[in-house]
């Protein structure tokens, strides 16, 4: 699961909870001051009015560009989520270094995602700790991890509580079109 050199040598990980709004960023930058430094994040945080600003006008240019096929139309969502990625990681990136205002964005060299997602979330606690001490191996002290842990936990408990409330039904009637999160936005007219 943690087994990627990847993880083991990125300098932001976000650990990201797909139901919550709030998720963790652990800046394992060692030769900032300050640093390495764990920090519990919110959606609300990052996508804030610099946010929405720099979105729209990226926007705004990918619609006046100049699509030359219809396969270029298609390809659109991907384009609008590729920008959405990278303006809510910009953002991640300028909250994680308000503490260090000298520290351009630019510097952060890598940033791992950590889905806690399946599997992830149903991990004894002896295994998680063994886990997440693999990945932030020399990178963090007992202290900050035992917190990262506290944090995390806490955090997946929430995650757990978040996917109960999502029943089968729900979800076949999002599917089927028949509940309120799915919406059919053509369908050909019937003679």
């Amino acid at each position: 699961m943690f087994e990627s050199q990847e993880n083991k040598n990125t300098d932001v990980t976000l650990c990201i909870f797909p139901n919550l709004a709030d998720f963790v960023a652990v800046d394992a930058r060692s030769d900032l001051p300050g640093r390495p430094l764990i920090r519990t994040l919110s959606i609300s945080e990052i996508s804030g009015e610099d946010f929405a600003r720099g979105l729209e006008n990226d926007l705004q240019q990918l619609i006046r560009e100049q699509i030359p096929a219809f396969l270029g139309l298609m390809g659109l969502p991907k384009k609008v989520e590729e920008l959405v990625r990278a303006h809510a990681l910009k953002s991640v990136a300028e909250l994680i270094n308000r503490e260090a205002p000298w520290q351009s964005t630019a510097d952060i060299g890598s940033i791992g995602v950590l889905f806690f997602t399946g599997r992830l979330l149903h991990l004894e606690a002896g295994h998680f700790r063994q886990l997440a001490g693999e990945l932030f191996e020399g990178r963090l002290s007992d202290t900050q991890l035992d917190d990262l842990i506290e944090m995390l936990e806490k955090l997946i408990e929430r995650q757990r509580a978040a996917e109960n409330q999502t029943s089968r039904p729900d979800v076949e009637q999002m599917i089927s079109g028949r509940g309120g999160q799915y919406v059919t936005l053509w369908e050909s007219g019937k003679d």
